[in-house]
């Protein structure tokens, strides 16, 4: 028994040295967690075989974990699975006279039989880690993420597997006792290792008792997907944003400049299917806010006859977005308009005025003018609001989710509203159908998409803002849920003072000319697009990646990582079909032609 006990302390010590040298964060986390002398769980040997018991003296294994271990490894299961590719051809955002990223996508569906291997494995759960080793020893796969919710239980791990021989061949990535946002940058970081072979992902579960750790991996790993926000999406903003930056009227907002802009209470709303209900509310108390409209619900509020104080438009989609400004001029030419540079031509054409502003999300064209990220205009128009300066904001309309009583997911007279069954079973994550927690309800259904929209405004900084959520929808962290019927009024806002003294700031914070950093900033990529056009195809990624070292703020190398991430694990899959070349072609014809019209 001592030679047992002093062969677990040396695999202990060997595994305590190797987080010390290569995990330094997890290592301080294990010392830490050793000087609260807690003790839960423990290791015991009986019946010839190891356990791993709780406080309770109830064993979790119930079975030998070295015979578990290798029955797992010879066996693992097909239905533990994650897929991250389309095998059939897929339909994005489509952009006229542009890049669309789908399009490239479909090229590898369509002129091929993809034929995926799985290099990258994910251990839900660790018990005592025995599998661990077996399953690397057996599959040798090129990346392991380890998620363990109970920093005791990963402890005891550590005297039984041997982490460092697993690191030896194969990149490893810790989630252990983390909480969902830092899960979810250790999902991020684990696909970005080696994306090539983000193709599909297998998985083990340790214990059923980690079983909604599946949903949540699987959920996070949906929202990181190179489609959500795919890399033509920045090719947009960049090339129409500087575009407007030399046409419009007030060039590019400072948003970083207007901390203190509206001191006001706001009424923010959204397209839900819930807000119709409330129009009444909306009209008898529009005076004691300023009203802030998503451009999506302009329809509805164009039949109660409300002009919006502000709108805020942020898709570039066009049809979309030029049906959702099908309303009498009326509506919104009276109104301030914070728009997305990726906003439409032709819509840009209809809504340009001395009271258009237009803001940098998700692209960045001048530093330290302040960028917006976010999947909806729901969590980039709150994240702008909180910037403003507002104070007192109430949310009306954004429920990111399905109406669980008529199974609509956004107001009727949006464009994208459609009927949902809620018993529709999808193993597709993207049109999955979950369960969140609720504004007033305990629970609502929704789809992984609105999950991101639900994560951001949960991990905006919310600093001085008081937010209050109107919706019967999900529950943002952060806000606080308030029937309009318990809406306390203050005083009715004189809107025509405020809408002259704001604009007036507003057009005090626009950039409209270059200046010597800016004009420094382009002809460095300049330099670094020659340098691109001079790679060989087949060696590209390794050039790519050294050039990326040496200029890591440039937006054309990270727009580039972006396709190389989206398109990659499709060309891994695929026999000889490469028209890598003649994608980034196109790309560069665009970065050339941006540059052209700029120095």
């Amino acid at each position: 028994m001592e030679q047992l006990r002093a062969t677990l302390l040396e695999i202990y010590n060997k595994n305590i040295s190797y987080l010390q040298k290569n995990y330094i964060n997890l290592y301080h986390q294990i010392k830490q967690f050793e000087q609260l002398n807690i003790e839960n769980y423990f290791i015991d040997f009986k019946d010839n075989h190891f356990e791993l018991l709780d406080s309770g003296n109830l064993a979790y294994y119930n079975c030998d974990p070295f015979a578990n271990a290798n029955y797992k490894a010879n066996n693992l299961q097909q239905e533990q699975i994650i897929e991250l590719l389309s095998y059939t051809p897929i339909k994005g955002t489509h952009y006229q006279n542009s890049i669309n990223a789908y399009e490239n996508v479909n090229e590898y569906i369509t002129n091929n039989t993809l034929n995926c291997h799985i290099e990258k494995f994910i251990f839900i759960g660790t018990l005592l880690g025995v599998h661990i080793n077996d399953i690397d020893k057996l599959h040798n796969f090129k990346a392991y993420l380890i998620v363990e919710p109970s920093i005791e239980v990963f402890r005891l791990s550590l005297f039984l597997t041997d982490y460092e021989e697993v690191g030896k061949k194969s990149k490893l990535f810790f989630s252990i006792n983390s909480d969902k946002n830092s899960l979810n940058h250790t999902i991020k970081r684990f696909l970005d290792y080696n994306y090539q072979y983000n193709t599909k992902i297998q998985f083990d579960l340790a214990h059923p008792k980690y079983i909604d750790l599946v949903e949540d991996i699987s959920v996070s790993i949906a929202q990181n997907s190179q489609m959500t926000y795919p890399y033509s999406e920045y090719i947009v903003s960049m090339k129409r944003g500087y575009n407007y930056f030399k046409t419009s009227k007030n060039g590019i907002l400072n948003i970083n400049n207007l901390s203190n802009l509206i001191n006001k209470p706001v009424l923010y709303l959204g397209a839900s299917s819930y807000v119709a209900s409330k129009l009444e509310w909306i009209y008898l108390y529009q005076d004691y806010f300023i009203i802030v409209a998503s451009s999506a619900i302009l329809k509805r509020l164009e039949i109660i006859n409300i002009i919006p104080d502000i709108i805020i438009a942020i898709d570039g989609q066009k049809d979309v977005m030029l049906e959702q400004f099908k309303v009498d001029q009326s509506i919104y030419k009276d109104s301030i308009i914070f728009a997305s540079i990726k906003t439409d031509e032709e819509l840009f054409a209809k809504i340009d005025n001395e009271k258009l502003f237009l803001i940098q999300d998700s692209f960045e064209l001048f530093e330290d003018y302040g960028i917006l990220t976010g999947v909806t205009v729901g969590d980039i128009g709150i994240n702008l609001l909180i910037k403003l300066g507002v104070k007192e904001l109430y949310l009306l309309g954004f429920d990111a989710c399905i109406n669980p009583n008529n199974g609509l997911t956004h107001d009727t007279l949006h464009r994208s509203s459609k009927k949902i069954n809620l018993d529709t079973k999808s193993s597709n994550y993207s049109k999955k159908i979950i369960y969140v927690k609720g504004n007033f309800e305990e629970t609502v259904p929704t789809f992984v998409f609105y999950t991101g929209m639900i994560d951001n405004i949960s991990a905006i900084n919310k600093q001085d803002t008081t937010i209050y959520n109107l919706s019967n929808g999900a529950y943002f962290q952060g806000t606080t849920p308030l029937k309009t019927t318990d809406v306390v009024f203050k005083e009715m806002i004189n809107k025509t003072d405020f809408e002259a003294a704001t604009i007036e700031v507003l057009k005090n914070n626009c950039k409209t000319t270059l200046n010597n950093k800016d004009i420094a900033y382009l002809k460095k990529e300049k330099k670094v697009l020659l340098r691109l056009k001079q790679f060989k195809i087949d060696k590209f990624n390794k050039s790519f990646d050294t050039l990326l070292q040496k200029y890591p703020n440039s937006s054309f190398l990270q727009i580039i990582q972006k396709y190389l991430y989206l398109i990659e694990p499709y060309a891994s899959c695929s026999n000889n079909y490469k028209p890598k070349q003649q994608h980034l072609n196109k790309i560069f014809d665009i970065f050339e032609q941006i540059l052209k019209g700029l120095i």
